[in-house]
């Protein structure tokens, strides 16, 4: 457990630049984590600052997973799946209308899953 000031081994860290609550966290390690929310936020840090990254999108993201810190998806409702490739984040047309609420990618990348209301589950291969 990570040892914190308050003795709980937990230390509070906060966006402090909006509102929308956050509700997805994945990393590939601890200085490359990304978190995503309300109304497309989609955060980065880097071991030291939560930084936002402009996601293009005004949906709520409900998970975020990836294979790598250059392969990362987040998916929300009103059909949205974004990927980022390491560079800038992009709208995915998974060909199925639909909110979704989780993704997991394999560790080289080239199967993604999607599961959402409905309960559908898409998988995509590369």
């Amino acid at each position: 457990m990570p040892a914190g000031s308050d003795g709980t081994g937990w230390v509070q860290q906060r966006w402090t630049g909006g509102d929308p609550a956050l509700q997805g966290v994945w990393g590939r390690s601890a200085d490359d984590v990304f978190a995503v929310g309300g109304e497309g936020l989609i955060l980065h840090y880097d071991g030291q600052v939560w930084s936002p990254q402009a996601s293009g999108s005004a949906a709520d993201l409900i998970e975020v997973f990836g294979s790598s810190g250059a392969d990362v998806y987040a998916v929300g409702p009103g059909s949205t799946v974004l990927h980022y490739d390491g560079n800038a984040w992009s709208p995915v047309d998974v060909g199925v209308a639909g909110d979704f609420y989780g993704v997991w990618v394999s560790a080289n990348g080239d199967t993604i899953y999607i599961v959402g209301a409905d309960g559908v589950i898409l998988k995509g291969q590369r």
